[in-house]
């Protein structure tokens, strides 16, 4: 099974992400981005982080199953691991735009889930996380109402586990 996290940024879904592969034994997909790297991210474990150039390459190479621009950065999941998580029996956590869970959706079996929160939790997400007032203002204008992609929505301002739990209902847990 696999699982499509959606939601704007400050939503909650990387968060949700962790919590669903160290407590609840969910195989997670580390995607592709050209982004920088934020203060506590491992590489390999957050994301792989590539150039522009070594991003394009890729695309030339077919090697995504999906890929994305959002804020002026690449983002991408590799075909490999989508196809390992499709024809597995366990249960993977993929955190993606809906433009990605679209892609994903139209070619296999995932379930996507939404993260919502109103645009001034978001607001107050982003700075609580130190994002520079570009950065927010940049994600802030890039909001986008994702409901209609998803199959379900979770009310991203509930308490954490609260949203697991949630999650954990949906997926059968």
């Amino acid at each position: 099974m696999l699982i499509l996290i959606v939601g704007n940024s400050g939503s909650g879904k990387t968060t949700q992400k962790k919590i669903l592969t160290s407590e609840y034994g969910f195989k997670k997909i580390t995607t592709y981005t050209t982004r920088e790297k934020r203060v506590g991210e491992l590489e390999g474990v957050d994301y792989y982080f590539l150039s522009r150039e070594e991003f394009e390459k890729k695309i030339e190479d077919n090697f995504f199953f999906e890929y994305t621009e959002y804020c002026k950065n690449l983002y991408g999941t590799s075909l490999k691991s989508i196809e390992d998580a499709a024809s597995s029996k366990d249960k993977y956590v993929l955190i993606v735009e809906s433009n990605g869970a679209f892609a994903i959706k139209e070619k296999i079996e995932a379930k996507a889930i939404y993260l919502k929160i109103p645009r001034e939790e978001i607001e107050n997400r982003l700075k609580e996380r130190n994002d520079d007032e570009i950065s927010i203002k940049t994600r802030l204008e890039e909001v986008e109402n994702s409901e209609k992609i998803c199959d379900y929505v979770i009310d991203g301002t509930l308490p954490i586990y609260e949203v697991t739990k949630k999650i954990l209902e949906i997926t059968g847990e």
